[in-house]
């Protein structure tokens, strides 16, 4: 049982605590594609009503909804949030269970207002989004090839990116 713990819920308690750090720091550097650490760039900046959210493990079933519930919890503590950024570089590819925790979670969004896009996203994640047709999500809410491109709402389809 100890074995099962430390491989497959451990990394996800692990990943909680990270992601709750990033969420707390809410910070990205203009015109910097990725995720950097403060005490290195004492330039990045905290973009008021912007979420930024990423995991460091993969969305699968059994991580999706508690990490995305965690999400729900720092946007009703500071309801300002208009647009939340998920950052999905370490998804290779989405389930089932994973596509409808973020369904209700988009849905969630959309009822307060507040609009999602998706940055770093892998050909097959995308392609999983795109299939299961997701009321609040749009396709274009999926064209951002970094976070800061999503901060600053400059999308890049994939047929621009040929």
């Amino acid at each position: 049982m100890t074995e099962w713990f430390t491989e497959t819920l451990y990394p996800f308690f692990a990943q909680s605590i990270r992601v709750d750090r990033w969420i707390r720091a809410n910070v990205h550097v203009p015109a910097k594609p990725d995720w950097v650490f403060i005490k290195v760039f004492a330039h990045a900046v905290s973009t008021r009503g912007v979420l930024i959210v990423r995991p460091e493990q993969p969305l699968f079933f059994a991580n999706a909804e508690p990490l995305l519930a965690q999400v729900r919890q720092r946007a009703l503590a500071a309801p300002d949030w208009k647009l939340v950024i998920l950052s999905l570089e370490e998804s290779p590819d989405l389930d089932s269970t994973t596509l409808e925790a973020l369904e209700e979670f988009c849905s969630w969004l959309a009822a307060r207002g507040v609009q999602l896009r998706v940055a770093r996203l892998k050909e097959l994640a995308r392609e999983a989004l795109l299939r299961a047709q997701l009321a609040h999500l749009p396709a274009s809410a999926l064209d951002y090839s970094s976070v800061d491109d999503a901060v600053r709402g400059e999308g890049v389809s994939p047929t621009q990116q040929a």
